[in-house]
């Protein structure tokens, strides 16, 4: 079976345009000395380090810019500390952005929703060194879902015929591309079957549907224990429909075109990298977001599942823009 993901009309020359936005972003960056520590652990060798010496990393937006920023700049400030080299942290605007940016190399290093690293692997050149996880050295995984308010007449994913659905885009792994199949397997299209609206984060998401702008929602579980620390969880006002399989945690990136040696390194800064430095609110925030208290091991093999997804339904670049 073959499934076709489409973007909403905005898309259309999208590549080089948000190549452009993220370059004018990533100086705005670095003249700022926003995102991360400005100086490498004492005694590194500058020279080591790629870029001259500034590892820029890119963050996909899951949540909101403002909840990730705060949390993302502590991380690379102690991982600037772990690697030897200063590392600035941009959230960029889009997985399409983010792609193109490794593409064009203005970032070394990034975090990829799952699907979009299988989608962008051979395209963007990317490398997975390692992902999230917990205590114990296991992968962290998250959930996807599909929900409504608590009112809504609609029962199950059959129902949502004709409704409007909000998705985070139309590359995300849980924001779109899980509920998108969870549909396609119930018989409804997720293109001309609902109404997908796409508006950027988990978080706009779950806001929308609350206001009663759409009819349902795309809720990851990322979503519901940010909602939860944050005090603003209410489950009484929504009603899951489906719930996905456990998926992988994002996993960080590196250019390929980079040497083996600052590979390696890498590798080792974000297996050593220890979270309990962190302050308590970043400390918390990758607690309770995704369920993360370490950096673990990975590699393509850890997102095998996620190809077979691909494959089963003819997922590329191009089909899902």
């Amino acid at each position: 079976m073959r499934v076709g993901f489409r973007g909403n009309e905005q898309d259309a020359g999208r590549p080089a345009l948000v190549a452009a936005v993220l370059a004018v972003l990533l100086a705005a960056l670095a003249l700022a000395g926003c995102g991360g520590s400005t100086a490498g652990a004492p005694g590194a060798d500058p020279a080591a380090c790629p870029n001259g010496g500034t590892v820029r990393m890119g963050v996909q937006p899951f949540l909101a810019a403002t909840q990730l920023t705060p949390a993302y700049q502590e991380l690379g400030k102690a991982l600037s500390a772990a690697l030897g080299c200063a590392v600035t942290v941009a959230v960029t605007t889009d997985y399409a952005a983010e792609t193109e940016a490794m593409r064009a190399g203005q970032l070394e290093i990034a975090e990829f929703p799952p699907f979009g690293y299988v989608l962008a692997k051979d395209r963007a050149g990317l490398v997975p060194v390692a992902t999230f996880g917990d205590a114990a050295g296991k992968v962290s995984t998250g959930t996807a879902g599909i929900a409504v308010l608590a009112s809504s007449p609609v029962t199950d994913l059959k129902g949502l015929a004709g409704h409007s659905v909000a998705f985070t885009a139309p590359t995300a792994t849980s924001g779109h591309l899980l509920p998108a199949a969870g549909l396609a397997k119930a018989g409804v299209d997720p293109n001309s079957g609902i109404k997908p609206v796409y508006l950027g984060t988990h978080t706009a998401t779950y806001q929308a549907l609350l206001a009663g702008k759409v009819d349902a929602a795309e809720l990851v579980s990322t979503q519901i224990a940010a909602a939860k620390a944050a005090g603003v969880w209410d489950p009484s006002r929504l009603r899951l429909l489906w719930t996905s399989a456990p998926s992988p945690s994002d996993p960080i990136v590196v250019r390929a075109d980079l040497t083996p040696e600052f590979r390696a390194r890498l590798t080792g800064a974000l297996l050593n990298l220890d979270f309990g430095t962190l302050p308590p609110s970043a400390r918390e925030f990758f607690a309770h977001t995704v369920s993360a208290q370490r950096f673990v091991p990975a590699d393509d093999s850890t997102y095998a599942g996620v190809r077979d997804v691909v494959n089963t339904l003819g997922l590329t670049a191009s089909t899902v823009r």
